[in-house]
């Protein structure tokens, strides 16, 4: 009879358990949904919660990932630790790992940043998901939604006597859609608001028109592969692989392109033979102590000339700011890049279309004007230093810091 009673009793304190846990999980996940982050999965083990998720909320992706921390720790077990995956396109990028009793105390200033920092890991997220959260299906999916971006385009020359800088000036809103997990289709009209006689694009033409591809391989390989019309009058394929080494500071990156000439002229596509082959290959060192990021690479350009990069970029919070300098097909080039946040801080996506401004505006000044040695294109609207920049020392920096709007 004791027996009896006892299994019972224990068959009814499990049952209960894995209901707590269920409906704890559930609390998560909903909470998540309505702080409108995508491509969410829960799960858990005894001592664990895994959650993956896609910021497409914050301006910044820092903030968004701070956020969910916050939200993840509020309801989950104090004595689980939370692994948390964050997702480009649904590719997994980057795990936080952090336990929940020390986020909240951290959270409460109980402890310090200092205190909290050591128990703290940001890592990038090579072999991907673990075997839980792959069998979980996404709520509130990235897929079949339509973001309108408005892109701001300014171009600057200083190269006549009688004006200090010639001004072009366009606003390229952008439909942004993905089908598929990793996918992502732009397409892009340019309007041109300002335009100065030297600058020979003063009509209404297409800009990027791309289809993307992200892609993780094992060994914390990552790449990007996309096809279309990209800017500095190009159209071809571009792929883009990198492969962060084992300490987070030092990075390598191969980049390889064959494109054609790519003009729109009085309603009509003129277009060049696929035959310019562009590379580069590069290595990056990131210095925590000053959020200092450094680039060298060398490479051919559009006009077949050779030559060496270097950069040096300072990362303060959202915002970017840095020099370079050049030396290709025997001339030399320098000048500065920065990008900055745009409002608003937060953008929500309620519905399946959304219109929102870019997340940042990014220029790069040519001070040396060479216009003919050097030259490259990008291949979606918004490259740039800040929105694209993933670094796991970065963001342990910044992530124990209070959220700036």
């Amino acid at each position: 009879m004791f027996k009896r009673t006892f299994t019972i009793f224990l068959l009814i304190l499990v049952s209960v358990v894995i209901s707590t846990g269920q409906e704890r999980l559930s609390t998560i996940a909903q909470k998540l949904v309505h702080a409108g982050f995508e491509n969410i999965r829960i799960a858990e083990n005894d001592d664990t919660v895994f959650v993956n998720f896609e910021n497409n909320v914050f301006r910044w992706n820092i903030d968004g990932m701070r956020a969910a921390i916050d939200t993840v720790s509020k309801y989950a077990d104090k004595n689980q630790q939370i692994h948390l995956f964050f997702s480009v396109q649904d590719i997994p990028r980057i795990l936080i790992e952090v336990s929940v009793e020390d986020w909240l105390n951290y959270s409460d200033g109980k402890i310090t940043a200092s205190d909290i920092s050591g128990r703290l890991k940001v890592s990038y997220a090579g072999n991907g998901l673990n075997n839980l959260l792959k069998k979980v299906l996404p709520l509130n999916p990235s897929v079949n939604k339509i973001d309108f971006v408005f892109y701001p385009q300014l171009s600057l020359q200083n190269t006549l006597l009688s004006k200090i800088y010639e001004v072009q000036f366009n606003i390229a809103p952008a439909a942004e859609v993905s089908l598929w997990k990793g996918m992502l289709f732009t397409g892009q009209v340019i309007f041109p608001v300002y335009v100065d006689p030297i600058f020979s694009e003063d009509n209404i033409r297409p800009g990027f028109i791309t289809l993307a591809q992200e892609f993780r391989l094992p060994q914390r390989w990552f790449g990007r592969v996309v096809a279309g019309n990209f800017n500095a009058n190009r159209y071809g394929a571009n792929i883009t692989v990198n492969h962060p080494l084992k300490n987070n500071r030092w990075e390598i990156e191969l980049n390889a392109g064959a494109t054609g000439s790519s003009h729109f002229y009085d309603g009509r596509w003129l277009t060049g033979e696929i035959k310019t082959l562009t590379w580069q290959a590069g290595v990056q060192y990131f210095y925590p102590k000053y959020n200092l990021q450094l680039n060298l690479g060398y490479g051919r350009y559009l006009n077949k000339d050779y030559g060496f990069r270097a950069d040096c970029t300072r990362h303060f919070g959202a915002t970017t700011v840095g020099f370079y300098a050049m030396y290709t097909g025997g001339e030399t080039n320098g000048g500065f890049h920065f990008s900055a946040p745009l409002p608003p801080f937060e953008r929500k996506r309620r519905r399946s279309v959304r219109l929102v401004p870019a997340k940042y505006f990014d220029w790069e000044y040519n001070a040396g004007t060479e216009f003919y040695y050097g030259r490259y294109y990008e291949t979606r609207p918004n490259e740039n230093r800040s929105e694209q920049w993933i670094n796991p020392e970065f963001i342990k920096n910044e992530i124990l810091k209070p959220m700036k709007k």
